[in-house]
């Protein structure tokens, strides 16, 4: 949401004259986008985060005088993009683990299968 957000806030402040319509290029945009970039999947959405991080450090030692982007800004995006590089990782993680369970539960269960079963009554 943020992602969007800076992109949305980014094209109101060319709308009022306060960033140029060149300026999408420094966020690997087309300088006449009528839209934000494609962010539905978590690989855009990274994509997206690391292109605003970086192209607004390239608009600030690019542009002068330089108006740095707000609500969300750049510096709030970097955070959010480690957190969702961190998040994202351990979900990798996790996701690998529950695999190489499920993997070695379908290798012993030919095995318990013909195992005698232990009854509950005495």
């Amino acid at each position: 949401m943020s992602v969007s957000h800076f992109h949305q806030g980014y094209d109101r402040g060319v709308d009022r004259g306060t960033f140029t319509a060149a300026g999408r290029a420094y966020y690997g945009r087309p300088v006449d986008a009528t839209t934000i970039p494609d962010i539905s999947t978590y690989d855009l959405v990274q994509t997206a985060a690391e292109a605003i991080i970086q192209g607004e450090a390239d608009r600030q030692s690019n542009e002068s005088p330089h108006v740095a982007m707000a609500l969300p800004s750049a510096a709030e995006i970097q955070a959010l993009h480690y957190t969702f590089l961190l998040e994202r990782n351990l979900a990798q993680l996790a996701e690998t683990r529950t695999d190489t369970q499920r993997e070695e539960a379908q290798v012993m269960y030919p095995e318990a299968q013909l195992s005698p079963s232990i009854s509950a009554t005495p």
